[in-house]
Protein backbone atom coordinates (compact mmCIF):
# COMPACT_ATOMS: atom_id res chain seq x y z
CA UNK A 1 0.00 0.00 0.00
CA UNK A 2 1.00 3.61 -0.46
CA UNK A 3 2.56 5.53 2.43
CA UNK A 4 2.09 8.95 0.85
CA UNK A 5 0.97 10.68 -2.34
CA UNK A 6 1.30 14.37 -3.14
CA UNK A 7 0.72 16.84 -5.95
CA UNK A 8 2.76 20.04 -6.06
CA UNK A 9 3.64 22.77 -8.53
CA UNK A 10 7.06 23.41 -10.08
CA UNK A 11 7.27 26.40 -7.74
CA UNK A 12 7.00 24.14 -4.68
CA UNK A 13 3.35 24.75 -3.70
CA UNK A 14 1.69 21.56 -2.39
CA UNK A 15 -1.79 21.42 -3.96
CA UNK A 16 -3.00 18.18 -2.44
CA UNK A 17 -1.62 15.21 -0.50
CA UNK A 18 -2.78 11.80 0.71
CA UNK A 19 -1.94 9.85 3.87
CA UNK A 20 -3.29 6.35 4.63
CA UNK A 21 -6.04 5.96 7.24
CA UNK A 22 -3.63 5.54 10.15
CA UNK A 23 -2.07 8.91 9.33
CA UNK A 24 1.48 7.74 10.05
CA UNK A 25 3.90 10.45 8.88
CA UNK A 26 6.92 9.63 6.73
CA UNK A 27 10.34 9.32 8.35
CA UNK A 28 13.38 11.12 6.98
CA UNK A 29 11.55 13.56 4.66
CA UNK A 30 11.96 11.45 1.47
CA UNK A 31 10.04 13.91 -0.75
CA UNK A 32 12.33 16.77 0.23
CA UNK A 33 15.34 14.58 -0.54
CA UNK A 34 13.85 13.77 -3.95
CA UNK A 35 13.40 17.47 -4.69
CA UNK A 36 16.96 18.33 -3.63
CA UNK A 37 18.83 15.42 -5.21
CA UNK A 38 16.77 14.81 -8.37
CA UNK A 39 14.23 17.46 -9.33
CA UNK A 40 16.31 20.56 -8.60
CA UNK A 41 19.37 19.04 -10.26
CA UNK A 42 17.55 18.11 -13.47
CA UNK A 43 18.15 14.39 -12.99
CA UNK A 44 14.68 13.48 -14.21
CA UNK A 45 15.41 11.60 -17.40
CA UNK A 46 13.43 8.58 -18.47
CA UNK A 47 13.68 6.81 -15.10
CA UNK A 48 11.06 8.08 -12.68
CA UNK A 49 12.14 6.08 -9.64
CA UNK A 50 14.24 7.10 -6.65
CA UNK A 51 15.03 5.14 -3.48
CA UNK A 52 16.49 5.94 -0.08
CA UNK A 53 17.08 3.76 2.96
CA UNK A 54 13.37 3.24 3.66
CA UNK A 55 11.18 4.30 0.73
CA UNK A 56 10.80 4.05 -3.01
CA UNK A 57 9.45 7.16 -4.73
CA UNK A 58 7.94 7.30 -8.19
CA UNK A 59 6.93 10.52 -9.87
CA UNK A 60 5.32 11.93 -12.97
CA UNK A 61 5.85 15.45 -14.31
CA UNK A 62 3.19 17.30 -16.31
CA UNK A 63 5.19 19.89 -18.26
CA UNK A 64 2.13 21.58 -19.72
CA UNK A 65 0.70 22.38 -16.27
CA UNK A 66 4.08 22.46 -14.43
CA UNK A 67 2.92 19.86 -11.90
CA UNK A 68 4.60 16.96 -10.13
CA UNK A 69 2.86 13.81 -8.86
CA UNK A 70 4.85 11.74 -6.34
CA UNK A 71 3.91 8.33 -4.88
CA UNK A 72 5.83 7.03 -1.84
CA UNK A 73 5.83 3.45 -0.56
CA UNK A 74 8.04 1.12 1.46
CA UNK A 75 11.19 -0.05 -0.31
CA UNK A 76 10.35 -3.68 0.49
CA UNK A 77 7.01 -3.50 -1.33
CA UNK A 78 6.56 -4.40 -5.00
CA UNK A 79 3.63 -2.28 -6.16
CA UNK A 80 2.88 -2.87 -9.82
CA UNK A 81 0.09 -0.33 -10.06
CA UNK A 82 1.98 2.87 -9.18
CA UNK A 83 2.73 3.93 -12.78
CA UNK A 84 -0.93 3.41 -13.72
CA UNK A 85 -2.00 5.40 -10.67
CA UNK A 86 0.26 8.34 -11.54
CA UNK A 87 -1.12 8.53 -15.08
CA UNK A 88 -4.74 8.22 -13.91
CA UNK A 89 -4.33 10.86 -11.21
CA UNK A 90 -2.73 13.25 -13.70
CA UNK A 91 -5.69 12.94 -16.08
CA UNK A 92 -8.31 13.19 -13.34
CA UNK A 93 -6.66 16.13 -11.55
CA UNK A 94 -5.98 18.27 -14.62
CA UNK A 95 -9.46 17.56 -15.97
CA UNK A 96 -11.29 18.28 -12.70
CA UNK A 97 -9.41 21.51 -11.92
CA UNK A 98 -8.70 22.85 -15.38
CA UNK A 99 -9.97 26.35 -14.60
CA UNK A 100 -8.31 26.59 -11.19
CA UNK A 101 -4.94 25.54 -12.60
CA UNK A 102 -5.22 28.13 -15.37
CA UNK A 103 -5.98 30.88 -12.84
CA UNK A 104 -3.69 30.28 -9.83
CA UNK A 105 -2.61 27.63 -7.34
CA UNK A 106 -3.84 29.56 -4.30
CA UNK A 107 -6.97 27.49 -3.87
CA UNK A 108 -8.28 24.37 -2.13
CA UNK A 109 -8.37 21.23 -4.26
CA UNK A 110 -10.97 18.71 -3.07
CA UNK A 111 -9.57 15.59 -4.70
CA UNK A 112 -10.06 12.80 -2.15
CA UNK A 113 -12.97 11.03 -3.85
CA UNK A 114 -11.45 11.09 -7.33
CA UNK A 115 -8.13 9.87 -5.93
CA UNK A 116 -9.75 6.93 -4.13
CA UNK A 117 -11.45 5.88 -7.37
CA UNK A 118 -8.21 6.17 -9.35
CA UNK A 119 -6.36 4.27 -6.64
CA UNK A 120 -8.88 1.40 -6.67
CA UNK A 121 -9.02 1.24 -10.48
CA UNK A 122 -5.23 1.17 -10.78
CA UNK A 123 -5.01 -1.73 -8.31
CA UNK A 124 -7.77 -3.66 -10.14
CA UNK A 125 -6.15 -3.11 -13.53
CA UNK A 126 -2.78 -4.22 -12.22
CA UNK A 127 -4.35 -7.43 -10.84
CA UNK A 128 -5.99 -8.12 -14.22
CA UNK A 129 -2.70 -7.70 -16.03
CA UNK A 130 -1.02 -10.00 -13.50
CA UNK A 131 -3.74 -12.64 -13.93
CA UNK A 132 -3.50 -12.48 -17.72
CA UNK A 133 0.27 -12.90 -17.55
CA UNK A 134 -0.14 -15.90 -15.22
CA UNK A 135 -2.70 -17.49 -17.56
CA UNK A 136 -0.43 -17.00 -20.55
CA UNK A 137 2.49 -18.55 -18.66
CA UNK A 138 0.37 -21.54 -17.58
CA UNK A 139 -0.80 -22.12 -21.15
CA UNK A 140 2.78 -22.10 -22.39
CA UNK A 141 3.79 -24.72 -19.80
CA UNK A 142 1.07 -27.06 -21.05
CA UNK A 143 2.60 -27.20 -24.53
CA UNK A 144 2.95 -30.88 -25.49
CA UNK A 145 6.44 -32.21 -25.11
CA UNK A 146 8.34 -33.76 -28.00
CA UNK A 147 8.14 -37.54 -28.32
CA UNK A 148 10.67 -39.38 -26.24
CA UNK A 149 11.44 -41.67 -29.16
CA UNK A 150 12.61 -38.70 -31.15
CA UNK A 151 14.83 -37.59 -28.27
CA UNK A 152 16.46 -41.01 -28.03
CA UNK A 153 17.09 -41.00 -31.74
CA UNK A 154 18.79 -37.63 -31.41
CA UNK A 155 21.02 -38.97 -28.65
CA UNK A 156 22.02 -41.97 -30.77
CA UNK A 157 22.74 -39.71 -33.73
CA UNK A 158 24.93 -37.54 -31.54
CA UNK A 159 26.89 -40.58 -30.34
CA UNK A 160 27.40 -41.76 -33.89
CA UNK A 161 28.53 -38.31 -34.97
CA UNK A 162 30.99 -38.13 -32.06
CA UNK A 163 32.35 -41.58 -32.94
CA UNK A 164 32.82 -40.63 -36.58
CA UNK A 165 34.65 -37.46 -35.58
CA UNK A 166 37.02 -39.45 -33.36
CA UNK A 167 37.86 -41.71 -36.37
CA UNK A 168 38.88 -38.69 -38.44
CA UNK A 169 42.68 -38.10 -38.09
CA UNK A 170 42.56 -34.40 -38.86
CA UNK A 171 39.72 -33.70 -36.43
CA UNK A 172 41.36 -35.86 -33.75
CA UNK A 173 44.57 -33.90 -34.19
CA UNK A 174 42.68 -30.62 -33.85
CA UNK A 175 41.01 -31.94 -30.71
CA UNK A 176 44.36 -32.89 -29.20
CA UNK A 177 45.70 -29.40 -29.93
CA UNK A 178 42.71 -27.83 -28.27
CA UNK A 179 43.13 -30.02 -25.19
CA UNK A 180 46.79 -29.07 -24.98
CA UNK A 181 45.94 -25.37 -25.18
CA UNK A 182 43.29 -25.73 -22.46
CA UNK A 183 45.74 -27.54 -20.20
CA UNK A 184 48.31 -24.80 -20.74
CA UNK A 185 45.80 -22.07 -19.93
CA UNK A 186 44.65 -23.93 -16.84
CA UNK A 187 48.22 -24.23 -15.60
CA UNK A 188 48.84 -20.57 -16.34
CA UNK A 189 45.79 -19.45 -14.33
CA UNK A 190 46.30 -21.89 -11.47
CA UNK A 191 47.27 -19.96 -8.31
CA UNK A 192 49.56 -22.72 -7.02
CA UNK A 193 51.34 -22.94 -10.38
CA UNK A 194 51.89 -19.19 -10.38
CA UNK A 195 53.17 -19.33 -6.79
CA UNK A 196 55.66 -22.09 -7.66
CA UNK A 197 56.77 -20.16 -10.75
CA UNK A 198 57.30 -16.98 -8.77
CA UNK A 199 59.22 -18.77 -6.03
CA UNK A 200 61.58 -20.32 -8.55
CA UNK A 201 62.27 -17.08 -10.37
CA UNK A 202 64.99 -14.66 -9.39
CA UNK A 203 64.04 -12.29 -6.57
CA UNK A 204 62.74 -8.91 -7.66
CA UNK A 205 64.38 -5.71 -6.64
CA UNK A 206 63.11 -4.15 -3.46
CA UNK A 207 60.27 -1.68 -3.98
CA UNK A 208 58.95 1.10 -1.80
CA UNK A 209 55.93 0.11 0.23
CA UNK A 210 53.77 1.77 2.84
CA UNK A 211 52.58 0.10 6.00
CA UNK A 212 50.07 1.10 8.62
CA UNK A 213 52.53 2.98 10.80
CA UNK A 214 53.61 5.26 7.95
CA UNK A 215 57.14 3.84 7.69
CA UNK A 216 58.93 2.77 4.55
CA UNK A 217 58.72 -0.99 4.10
CA UNK A 218 60.64 -3.41 1.90
CA UNK A 219 63.64 -1.79 0.29
CA UNK A 220 62.33 1.30 2.00
CA UNK A 221 65.55 3.22 1.97
CA UNK A 222 64.02 6.66 1.51
CA UNK A 223 66.72 9.15 0.74
CA UNK A 224 65.97 11.93 3.19
CA UNK A 225 67.10 15.26 1.79
CA UNK A 226 65.70 17.26 4.67
CA UNK A 227 68.73 17.36 6.96
CA UNK A 228 69.43 20.94 5.91
CA UNK A 229 66.00 22.37 5.13
CA UNK A 230 66.05 25.14 7.68
CA UNK A 231 64.94 28.42 6.16
CA UNK A 232 67.79 30.52 4.86
CA UNK A 233 70.15 27.52 4.68
CA UNK A 234 70.30 26.95 0.91
CA UNK A 235 73.10 25.20 -0.93
CA UNK A 236 74.06 26.20 -4.45
CA UNK A 237 71.97 23.47 -6.10
CA UNK A 238 68.81 24.47 -4.23
CA UNK A 239 69.42 28.16 -4.95
CA UNK A 240 69.74 27.35 -8.64
CA UNK A 241 66.48 25.38 -8.57
CA UNK A 242 64.67 28.28 -6.89
CA UNK A 243 66.02 30.78 -9.43
CA UNK A 244 64.88 28.54 -12.29
CA UNK A 245 61.44 28.06 -10.70
CA UNK A 246 60.97 31.80 -10.24
CA UNK A 247 61.61 32.35 -13.93
CA UNK A 248 59.16 29.57 -14.83
CA UNK A 249 56.29 30.16 -12.40
CA UNK A 250 56.30 33.83 -11.47
CA UNK A 251 54.68 36.44 -13.75
CA UNK A 252 56.14 39.87 -14.38
CA UNK A 253 55.01 42.90 -12.36
CA UNK A 254 52.35 43.94 -14.91
CA UNK A 255 50.71 40.54 -14.72
CA UNK A 256 50.69 40.71 -10.92
CA UNK A 257 48.64 43.89 -11.14
CA UNK A 258 46.25 42.52 -13.75
CA UNK A 259 45.89 39.02 -12.28
CA UNK A 260 42.25 38.06 -12.18
CA UNK A 261 40.41 35.11 -10.75
CA UNK A 262 37.93 34.88 -13.62
CA UNK A 263 38.36 33.65 -17.15
CA UNK A 264 38.23 36.28 -19.86
CA UNK A 265 34.97 36.32 -21.76
CA UNK A 266 36.31 38.17 -24.80
CA UNK A 267 36.21 35.02 -26.93
CA UNK A 268 32.85 33.67 -25.71
CA UNK A 269 31.16 32.28 -28.79
CA UNK A 270 27.43 32.37 -29.23
CA UNK A 271 25.66 29.09 -29.95
CA UNK A 272 22.50 30.68 -31.31
CA UNK A 273 23.16 29.61 -34.89
CA UNK A 274 24.66 26.22 -34.10
CA UNK A 275 21.42 24.27 -34.08
CA UNK A 276 21.55 23.03 -37.67
CA UNK A 277 20.38 19.46 -37.86
CA UNK A 278 19.72 19.47 -34.12
CA UNK A 279 16.65 21.65 -34.55
CA UNK A 280 15.83 20.57 -38.09
CA UNK A 281 13.69 17.69 -36.95
CA UNK A 282 11.84 19.82 -34.40
CA UNK A 283 10.84 22.26 -37.13
CA UNK A 284 8.49 19.68 -38.62
CA UNK A 285 6.61 19.44 -35.31
CA UNK A 286 5.56 23.11 -35.14
CA UNK A 287 1.99 23.89 -34.17
CA UNK A 288 1.04 20.24 -33.79
CA UNK A 289 0.07 18.21 -30.71
CA UNK A 290 2.22 18.40 -27.57
CA UNK A 291 5.74 17.07 -28.06
CA UNK A 292 6.32 13.42 -27.17
CA UNK A 293 9.47 11.45 -26.38
CA UNK A 294 9.31 9.95 -29.86
CA UNK A 295 9.21 13.44 -31.41
CA UNK A 296 12.31 14.56 -29.52
CA UNK A 297 14.41 11.39 -29.63
CA UNK A 298 16.14 11.91 -33.03
CA UNK A 299 17.30 15.43 -32.19
CA UNK A 300 18.35 14.50 -28.68
CA UNK A 301 20.32 11.48 -29.92
CA UNK A 302 22.20 13.95 -32.09
CA UNK A 303 22.94 16.15 -29.11
CA UNK A 304 24.11 13.17 -27.01
CA UNK A 305 26.72 12.49 -29.68
CA UNK A 306 27.73 16.15 -29.62
CA UNK A 307 28.28 16.09 -25.85
CA UNK A 308 30.36 12.92 -26.14
CA UNK A 309 32.52 14.56 -28.79
CA UNK A 310 33.19 17.35 -26.29
CA UNK A 311 34.63 14.81 -23.82
CA UNK A 312 31.48 14.25 -21.72
CA UNK A 313 31.27 10.58 -20.82
CA UNK A 314 28.38 8.68 -22.39
CA UNK A 315 26.40 8.02 -19.21
CA UNK A 316 26.50 11.67 -18.13
CA UNK A 317 25.59 12.89 -21.63
CA UNK A 318 22.64 10.49 -21.74
CA UNK A 319 21.35 11.59 -18.34
CA UNK A 320 21.55 15.29 -19.27
CA UNK A 321 19.78 14.67 -22.58
CA UNK A 322 17.04 12.67 -20.87
CA UNK A 323 16.62 15.52 -18.39
CA UNK A 324 16.16 17.98 -21.27
CA UNK A 325 13.69 15.60 -22.89
CA UNK A 326 11.68 15.36 -19.67
CA UNK A 327 11.47 19.15 -19.59
CA UNK A 328 10.11 19.38 -23.17
CA UNK A 329 7.67 16.47 -23.29
CA UNK A 330 4.11 17.78 -23.28
CA UNK A 331 4.89 21.27 -24.56
CA UNK A 332 3.24 22.70 -27.68
CA UNK A 333 5.42 25.15 -29.58
CA UNK A 334 4.33 27.51 -32.32
CA UNK A 335 7.35 28.85 -34.20
CA UNK A 336 10.83 27.68 -35.13
CA UNK A 337 12.28 30.46 -33.03
CA UNK A 338 10.21 29.18 -30.14
CA UNK A 339 11.49 25.64 -30.60
CA UNK A 340 15.13 26.69 -30.80
CA UNK A 341 15.00 29.13 -27.90
CA UNK A 342 13.00 26.73 -25.70
CA UNK A 343 15.38 23.87 -26.39
CA UNK A 344 18.45 26.06 -25.72
CA UNK A 345 16.91 27.45 -22.57
CA UNK A 346 16.17 23.99 -21.15
CA UNK A 347 19.59 22.69 -22.13
CA UNK A 348 21.51 25.70 -20.81
CA UNK A 349 19.64 25.56 -17.52
CA UNK A 350 20.39 21.86 -17.14
CA UNK A 351 24.11 22.39 -17.79
CA UNK A 352 24.22 25.45 -15.57
CA UNK A 353 22.67 23.53 -12.69
CA UNK A 354 25.27 20.79 -13.14
CA UNK A 355 28.17 23.26 -12.90
CA UNK A 356 26.70 25.59 -10.28
CA UNK A 357 27.90 24.77 -6.77
CA UNK A 358 25.30 23.46 -4.32
CA UNK A 359 27.43 24.73 -1.45
CA UNK A 360 29.45 27.89 -0.95
CA UNK A 361 32.77 28.01 -2.79
CA UNK A 362 33.78 31.32 -1.20
CA UNK A 363 37.12 30.35 0.36
CA UNK A 364 37.89 33.93 1.38
CA UNK A 365 34.72 34.08 3.45
CA UNK A 366 35.68 30.82 5.13
CA UNK A 367 39.09 32.25 5.98
CA UNK A 368 37.46 35.30 7.59
CA UNK A 369 35.15 33.08 9.66
CA UNK A 370 38.14 31.00 10.82
CA UNK A 371 39.97 34.20 11.83
CA UNK A 372 36.97 35.23 13.89
CA UNK A 373 37.12 31.85 15.65
CA UNK A 374 40.85 32.38 16.31
CA UNK A 375 42.03 29.38 14.29
CA UNK A 376 43.66 28.81 10.91
CA UNK A 377 41.62 27.81 7.85
CA UNK A 378 42.87 24.35 6.80
CA UNK A 379 42.76 23.07 3.21
CA UNK A 380 43.85 19.53 2.26
CA UNK A 381 44.82 18.96 -1.38
CA UNK A 382 44.84 15.38 -2.68
CA UNK A 383 44.69 13.47 -5.95
CA UNK A 384 46.27 10.80 -8.12
CA UNK A 385 49.91 10.78 -9.17
CA UNK A 386 51.21 13.21 -11.74
CA UNK A 387 48.22 15.53 -12.20
CA UNK A 388 49.93 18.70 -10.92
CA UNK A 389 48.80 18.52 -7.31
CA UNK A 390 51.75 20.29 -5.66
CA UNK A 391 51.82 22.96 -8.38
CA UNK A 392 48.07 23.53 -7.93
CA UNK A 393 48.57 23.89 -4.17
CA UNK A 394 51.24 26.53 -4.84
CA UNK A 395 48.92 28.33 -7.26
CA UNK A 396 46.24 28.30 -4.58
CA UNK A 397 48.71 29.85 -2.11
CA UNK A 398 49.47 32.59 -4.64
CA UNK A 399 45.73 33.19 -5.25
CA UNK A 400 45.07 33.49 -1.51
CA UNK A 401 47.85 36.02 -1.03
CA UNK A 402 46.77 37.98 -4.11
CA UNK A 403 43.29 38.21 -2.58
CA UNK A 404 44.58 39.35 0.84
CA UNK A 405 43.62 36.18 2.70
CA UNK A 406 46.34 36.73 5.30
CA UNK A 407 49.44 34.74 6.28
CA UNK A 408 49.67 31.44 4.36
CA UNK A 409 51.64 28.38 5.43
CA UNK A 410 52.31 25.18 3.47
CA UNK A 411 52.61 21.85 5.29
CA UNK A 412 54.53 19.05 3.54
CA UNK A 413 52.62 15.84 4.31
CA UNK A 414 53.86 13.89 1.29
CA UNK A 415 56.32 11.89 3.38
CA UNK A 416 56.35 9.04 0.87
CA UNK A 417 57.77 10.34 -2.45
CA UNK A 418 61.44 11.22 -2.46
CA UNK A 419 61.92 14.84 -3.46
CA UNK A 420 58.38 15.93 -2.58
CA UNK A 421 59.51 18.15 0.30
CA UNK A 422 62.20 19.76 -1.85
CA UNK A 423 59.65 20.50 -4.56
CA UNK A 424 57.46 22.33 -2.05
CA UNK A 425 60.52 24.08 -0.64
CA UNK A 426 61.22 25.57 -4.05
CA UNK A 427 57.62 26.80 -4.40
CA UNK A 428 57.63 28.20 -0.86
CA UNK A 429 60.81 30.18 -1.56
CA UNK A 430 59.35 31.51 -4.83
CA UNK A 431 56.15 32.60 -3.09
CA UNK A 432 57.89 33.76 0.09
CA UNK A 433 55.62 31.65 2.30
CA UNK A 434 56.50 29.53 5.32
CA UNK A 435 57.01 25.77 4.81
CA UNK A 436 56.47 23.33 7.67
CA UNK A 437 58.14 19.96 7.06
CA UNK A 438 59.35 17.02 9.17
CA UNK A 439 61.04 14.99 6.44
CA UNK A 440 60.18 11.53 5.12
CA UNK A 441 58.89 8.20 6.44
CA UNK A 442 56.69 9.98 8.99
CA UNK A 443 52.97 9.55 9.73
CA UNK A 444 51.26 12.16 7.47
CA UNK A 445 48.35 12.58 9.91
CA UNK A 446 50.75 13.46 12.74
CA UNK A 447 52.76 15.83 10.53
CA UNK A 448 49.53 17.60 9.55
CA UNK A 449 48.42 17.91 13.19
CA UNK A 450 51.82 19.31 14.20
CA UNK A 451 51.70 21.75 11.27
CA UNK A 452 48.25 23.03 12.24
CA UNK A 453 49.34 23.47 15.85
CA UNK A 454 52.45 25.35 14.68
CA UNK A 455 50.32 27.61 12.47
CA UNK A 456 48.02 28.44 15.38
CA UNK A 457 50.95 29.30 17.65
CA UNK A 458 52.64 31.46 15.03
CA UNK A 459 49.49 33.27 13.90
CA UNK A 460 49.08 31.88 10.37
CA UNK A 461 45.64 32.38 8.80
CA UNK A 462 45.63 29.58 6.20
CA UNK A 463 47.28 26.15 6.24
CA UNK A 464 47.63 24.31 2.89
CA UNK A 465 48.35 20.60 3.40
CA UNK A 466 50.05 18.74 0.57
CA UNK A 467 49.54 14.96 0.45
CA UNK A 468 51.15 12.11 -1.44
CA UNK A 469 49.78 11.35 -4.88
CA UNK A 470 48.06 8.02 -4.86
CA UNK A 471 45.89 5.85 -7.06
CA UNK A 472 42.36 5.42 -5.79
CA UNK A 473 42.81 1.63 -5.49
CA UNK A 474 45.96 1.86 -3.33
CA UNK A 475 44.56 0.59 -0.05
CA UNK A 476 47.37 1.55 2.39
CA UNK A 477 47.81 5.07 0.99
CA UNK A 478 44.05 5.69 0.89
CA UNK A 479 43.83 4.53 4.52
CA UNK A 480 46.63 6.99 5.40
CA UNK A 481 44.75 9.84 3.67
CA UNK A 482 41.50 8.95 5.44
CA UNK A 483 43.37 8.95 8.76
CA UNK A 484 44.85 12.38 8.02
CA UNK A 485 41.42 13.83 7.22
CA UNK A 486 39.67 12.11 10.15
CA UNK A 487 42.32 13.24 12.61
CA UNK A 488 42.58 16.87 11.53
CA UNK A 489 39.06 17.64 10.22
CA UNK A 490 40.12 20.25 7.63
CA UNK A 491 37.78 23.03 6.54
CA UNK A 492 38.12 22.04 2.87
CA UNK A 493 39.20 18.90 0.99
CA UNK A 494 40.03 19.50 -2.67
CA UNK A 495 40.65 16.82 -5.30
CA UNK A 496 43.02 17.65 -8.16
CA UNK A 497 42.26 16.05 -11.53
CA UNK A 498 43.11 16.59 -15.17
CA UNK A 499 40.67 18.24 -17.57
CA UNK A 500 41.77 16.04 -20.45
CA UNK A 501 41.09 12.61 -18.93
CA UNK A 502 37.39 12.39 -19.82
CA UNK A 503 35.38 9.71 -18.03
CA UNK A 504 38.45 8.48 -16.10
CA UNK A 505 38.41 11.66 -14.03
CA UNK A 506 34.82 11.02 -12.98
CA UNK A 507 35.70 7.48 -11.91
CA UNK A 508 38.73 8.74 -9.97
CA UNK A 509 36.67 11.18 -7.90
CA UNK A 510 33.97 8.59 -7.20
CA UNK A 511 36.50 5.95 -6.14
CA UNK A 512 38.44 8.48 -4.03
CA UNK A 513 35.26 9.38 -2.16
CA UNK A 514 34.36 5.71 -1.73
CA UNK A 515 37.84 4.85 -0.46
CA UNK A 516 37.74 7.73 2.03
CA UNK A 517 34.36 6.54 3.27
CA UNK A 518 35.45 2.89 3.53
CA UNK A 519 38.64 3.75 5.44
CA UNK A 520 37.16 6.38 7.73
CA UNK A 521 36.89 5.61 11.44
CA UNK A 522 34.37 8.40 11.96
CA UNK A 523 30.60 7.87 12.16
CA UNK A 524 30.18 10.65 9.60
CA UNK A 525 33.03 10.18 7.07
CA UNK A 526 34.71 13.35 5.83
CA UNK A 527 34.67 13.28 2.03
CA UNK A 528 35.82 15.54 -0.80
CA UNK A 529 34.34 19.04 -0.99
CA UNK A 530 35.37 20.15 -4.44
CA UNK A 531 37.60 19.80 -7.48
CA UNK A 532 40.55 21.59 -9.07
CA UNK A 533 40.91 20.81 -12.79
CA UNK A 534 44.40 21.16 -14.24
CA UNK A 535 45.53 21.51 -17.87
CA UNK A 536 42.32 23.28 -18.85
CA UNK A 537 44.29 25.23 -21.46
CA UNK A 538 45.10 22.05 -23.42
CA UNK A 539 41.57 20.90 -24.28
CA UNK A 540 40.22 23.63 -26.61
CA UNK A 541 36.42 23.25 -26.61
CA UNK A 542 36.47 19.68 -25.21
CA UNK A 543 35.40 20.83 -21.77
CA UNK A 544 33.29 17.77 -21.00
CA UNK A 545 35.38 16.51 -18.08
CA UNK A 546 34.09 19.44 -16.02
CA UNK A 547 30.51 18.37 -16.75
CA UNK A 548 31.18 14.68 -16.08
CA UNK A 549 32.91 15.23 -12.72
CA UNK A 550 30.44 17.81 -11.43
CA UNK A 551 27.34 15.90 -12.57
CA UNK A 552 28.40 12.50 -11.27
CA UNK A 553 29.86 13.55 -7.94
CA UNK A 554 27.75 16.61 -7.11
CA UNK A 555 31.00 18.39 -6.12
CA UNK A 556 31.70 21.90 -7.43
CA UNK A 557 34.75 22.86 -9.45
CA UNK A 558 36.58 25.48 -7.40
CA UNK A 559 39.44 26.33 -9.77
CA UNK A 560 40.92 25.44 -13.14
CA UNK A 561 44.59 25.51 -14.11
CA UNK A 562 45.20 27.30 -17.41
CA UNK A 563 48.99 27.26 -17.61
CA UNK A 564 52.22 26.66 -15.75
CA UNK A 565 52.64 29.95 -13.88
CA UNK A 566 51.09 30.84 -10.54
CA UNK A 567 48.71 33.36 -12.12
CA UNK A 568 47.30 30.69 -14.47
CA UNK A 569 44.72 29.69 -11.89
CA UNK A 570 41.13 30.78 -12.47
CA UNK A 571 37.58 30.41 -11.30
CA UNK A 572 35.47 28.33 -13.67
CA UNK A 573 33.44 30.45 -16.10
CA UNK A 574 30.16 28.50 -16.36
CA UNK A 575 28.83 30.52 -19.29
CA UNK A 576 31.93 29.91 -21.35
CA UNK A 577 31.82 26.16 -20.72
CA UNK A 578 28.16 25.98 -21.75
CA UNK A 579 28.83 27.94 -24.95
CA UNK A 580 31.73 25.63 -25.78
CA UNK A 581 29.46 22.60 -25.38
CA UNK A 582 26.74 24.10 -27.56
CA UNK A 583 29.01 25.13 -30.44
Amino acid sequence: MLDYFCIFSAGGIVLWHYLPNDGTPLTGQPVNKLIRSVLLQDRLGVQNTHSDETYTLKWLRNNEKSLYYVAVYRKSYMLGYVDLLLERVDKKFTSAFKEKLADSYNDIFEFEELFEKSYSQAQDDAEKVKAQAKTAATGYNKEPAKPKKKEKASVEEAKQESSSQADSPSESSAGDKMKARLAKLKAKNDPMARKMKNSSSSPAKGKKSWNDNGKGGQGGGFKDYTDNIAEGDLDEAMAARIASARAEYLPDEAEYESSDSELSEEDEASAEASGGGLFGYLKSKLGQAPLTKEDLQPALDNFTDQLCRKNVDNKTATEIVESVMAGLVGKTLGTFTGVASTFKECLAKALERVLTAKRSTDILRGVEQAKAANKPYVIVVCGVNGVGKSTSLSKLAHWLMANNAGKVMITACDTFRSGAVEQLRVHAECLNVHLYAEGYAKDPALVAANGIAHAKREGFDVVLIDTAGRMQNNGPLMAALAKLIDTNQPDLCLFVGEALVGSDGKDQVLMFNQALEDNSQSKVPRLLDGIILTKFDTIDDKVGAAISMAHTTGRPIFFIGTGQRYVDFKRLNVKRVINALLQ
